[in-house]
C-alpha cells in the first residue's frame, strides 16, 4: 500500500515573518494608546484652563458687583404733567468696564410739603461699558409735585451715582450765593459811603448854621443887645459856630450881667480860672 502526502493550502512563512508582523503590531498599538492619551490629556487641560477662566471672570464680576461700581446720573428733572402727576427723565451712563446687568431707578415722589406720596421707576436689561441710559418714570398721582432718587440697582446690587447734575447745581448755586454776598457787600459799602457823605454834608450844613447863628448875635451883642451879648459868651465858651476862647467869653459874660442878664453871672461864675 503506498501513502500519498496531503496537499497544502497556502505559502508557508518563516519565523522572520510572524516577528516582523508582530512588532509592527506591537508599534501600531503604542502609538495609538499613546494618541489616545495626549488626546485625553488636551482635553482634561483645556477643561481645566476653561473652568479656571470661569472662574476667575466670576470672581471679577463679583469683585465689580460688590464694589458697586460707580455710573453718572445727568439730566435729570421732574416735570409736571397737564393731566396730573409728575414725569422724572435723566441719563445714567456706565463710567466703568464692565456691562451692567438688569439696571432699576427708583424714586420715591412727593407733594408740595415734602410727604411721600407715590413710588415710580424705570428698568433697562442692560447697560454696556461707555453707554447712556435715558430713563423715564412717572406718577399720575395729581397731589405728586417733587421727587428724590432712592437708588439705582444692578442686579440687585445698589450702586454708587455720582450725581452730576446736582454737582453741576451745586456749584452754580454756590456761584450764586458769592455773587449775592459780594452783591451784599457791595451795597452795604455803598449805603456805609452815603451815610458818610450825608453826615458830612449835616455837618457842614450845622457847622455853616452855627456860623450864620454866631454871625447873628455877634452883630446884636456889639449894638448892645443883652440876650446877643449873653449868647456869645457861650457860643465862644463852648465853640459852636466859632473857635473856643474862655477870655472873650468872660468878656462877653460880663457885658451881658451889666445888661440885665443875670445867666450870665452863673456862667461867668462856672469858667476855670
Amino acid at each position: 500500500m503506498s501513502m500519498t502526502a496531503a496537499p497544502s493550502n497556502g505559502p508557508r512563512h518563516g519565523i522572520f515573518y510572524y516577528v516582523f508582523w508582530g512588532v509592527v503590531s506591537l508599534i501600531v498599538t503604542v502609538c495609538i494608546l499613546i494618541f489616545i492619551f495626549f488626546l485625553v490629556a488636551g482635553l482634561m487641560v483645556g477643561g481645566l484652563s476653561a473652568a479656571k477662566q470661569r472662574a476667575v471672570a466670576q470672581s471679577q464680576s463679583a469683585q465689580v458687583t460688590n464694589a458697586s461700581p460707580e455710573i453718572t446720573m445727568t439730566e435729570s428733572r421732574g416735570a409736571l404733567q397737564d393731566r396730573g402727576g409728575i414725569k422724572v427723565t435723566g441719563v445714567i451712563s456706565n463710567n466703568t468696564a464692565q456691562t451692567l446687568g438688569r439696571l432699576v431707578i427708583r424714586l420715591s415722589l412727593e407733594d408740595g410739603e415734602g410727604n411721600k406720596v407715590d413710588d415710580a421707576s424705570d428698568v433697562i436689561s442692560s447697560l454696556k461699558p461707555g453707554r447712556t441710559w435715558k430713563f423715564e418714570a412717572s406718577s399720575f398721582r395729581s397731589s405728586a409735585r417733587r421727587y428724590h432718587v432712592e437708588g439705582v440697582w444692578a442686579d440687585g446690587q445698589l450702586l454708587v451715582v455720582e450725581r452730576a447734575d446736582q454737582k453741576k447745581r451745586a456749584e452754580a448755586k454756590r456761584e450764586r450765593d458769592q455773587e449775592e454776598q459780594a452783591r451784599i457787600q457791595g451795597v452795604v459799602a455803598y449805603n456805609e459811603q452815603v451815610r458818610e457823605v450825608n453826615a458830612a454834608a449835616a455837618l457842614a450844613r450845622k457847622q455853616q448854621t452855627e456860623k450864620t447863628v454866631f454871625e447873628f448875635h455877634r452883630l446884636r451883642a456889639m449894638n448892645g443887645v443883652g440876650l446877643s451879648q449873653l449868647k456869645l459868651g457861650q457860643f465862644y465858651l463852648t465853640g459852636q459856630g466859632t473857635e473856643t476862647n474862655r477870655e472873650l467869653a468872660r468878656v462877653w459874660f460880663r457885658a451881658a450881667a451889666t445888661n440885665d442878664q443875670p445867666e450870665a453871672v452863673r456862667l461867668l461864675n462856672s469858667i476855670p480860672r
